[in-house]
């Protein structure tokens, strides 16, 4: 948001409890709910970053869990995963520590790698797939994706419309759609992001 900054949405609020700023508590939102009406819990993101911090994940972005508590010692596997710094302190307080000063963490929770998991994810089978975002997933291919209203994301257009993906390797191919009309909205960067996103899975997968 241009005059809030960064607007939360997945926690009420994150915060830093210690004076050395290597601990922080985030709140979560008990209006967040998955696809199928469950709210998002702690755990949820326990699972997930657990999970990416896995050596045989071999998960993108992964530096943004860099500093958490264990992190690297997990990478180099001196160290469980399950001792990651996070934790479920309740549903909707999540805890996290840290082995030095990480200020940018918070703009880090924006990265479309750092999101809840209920289960981990096959993208062999997309439909199964649940989210807590505007859209779920109704199709999923290496060249395009189909995404259906999610009626329990409670922010946003209501009476969003249904919005059909494809994925270009080259942005030219994309203008030339653009230009003959069969898409109607040209972003580069999510262009990029969701073919990203669709290699992602694979590696999780």
């Amino acid at each position: 948001d241009k005059t809030q900054g960064i607007v939360p949405e997945g926690a009420k609020k994150c915060e830093w409890i210690n004076q050395n700023k290597t601990q922080m508590k985030c709140e979560l939102n008990p209006l967040v709910k998955w696809s199928d009406g469950v709210p998002v819990k702690s755990e949820d993101y326990v699972r997930a970053f657990v999970y990416l911090i896995k050596p045989e994940t071999k998960a993108r972005e992964i530096s943004h869990l860099m500093r958490l508590k264990n992190a690297k010692k997990i990478l180099q596997k001196k160290a469980k995963p399950e001792t990651l710094g996070v934790r479920a302190l309740n549903d909707f307080t999540l805890q996290l520590e840290f082995d030095e000063k990480d200020p940018d963490f918070i703009p880090k929770l924006t990265s479309a790698v750092l999101i809840p998991w209920r289960s981990i994810p096959n993208i062999k089978k997309p439909k199964e797939l649940l989210t807590n975002g505007p859209y779920r997933i109704k199709d999923f291919s290496p060249r395009k994706a189909n995404l259906l209203r999610n009626e329990h994301y409670p922010y946003g257009n209501p009476a969003r419309p249904e919005v059909e993906i494809f994925y270009v390797e080259e942005l030219s191919t994309g203008l030339n759609l653009f230009d003959l009309g069969k898409i109607n909205f040209l972003p580069h960067f999510y262009l990029v992001f969701f073919y990203n996103l669709y290699l992602l899975f694979l590696v999780m997968s």
